[in-house]
């Protein structure tokens, strides 16, 4: 399957996305028949009561662009159900997107070293005209 998470819903509107694999689908499907608790990994535990449904991804799909729910969770990004705008990330994703923004600023960019003069004579060459100017004046 290629799906990467599967989705639980709870009654009361809570989204829980949650990485996929065959063992985990199977254990939260079997601990929601029985009523137990579902234990999911780096999120604790919800009980079976609570949850309205569990659905695969492509599942997913369908039921929150039929339904229209007021905000729903896709790949660790929340979106207004409505209007289909970015709301916020989860705190995995907003690490991911910063770890992604530092990269790609750092990546072609080199540490240049200077010498003091070499600093000097590029300040000099781009220096503004009036800059000249003032500078002439004061020694002057």
């Amino acid at each position: 399957m290629e799906n990467k998470n599967y989705y639980i819903i709870t009654f009361d509107g809570q989204i829980f996305e949650v990485k996929y694999s065959e063992e985990s689908l199977r254990g939260a499907f079997i601990e929601w028949r029985k009523g137990g608790i579902i234990i999911l990994k780096d999120k604790g535990g919800i009980h079976a009561g609570v949850v309205s449904r569990i659905l695969t991804a492509n599942e997913y799909e369908n039921w929150y662009k039929t339904t229209k729910p007021k905000e729903y969770l896709k790949a660790g990004t929340w979106y207004d159900g409505k209007e289909n705008q970015v709301i916020r990330h989860e705190k995995w994703k907003e690490q991911r997107i910063e770890d992604e923004k530092k990269s790609s600023l750092s990546d072609g960019m080199e540490e240049i070293n200077r010498t003091p003069e070499e600093t000097t004579a590029l300040f000099e060459k781009y220096r503004p005209e009036f800059m000249k100017r003032m500078r002439a004046n004061k020694k002057k």
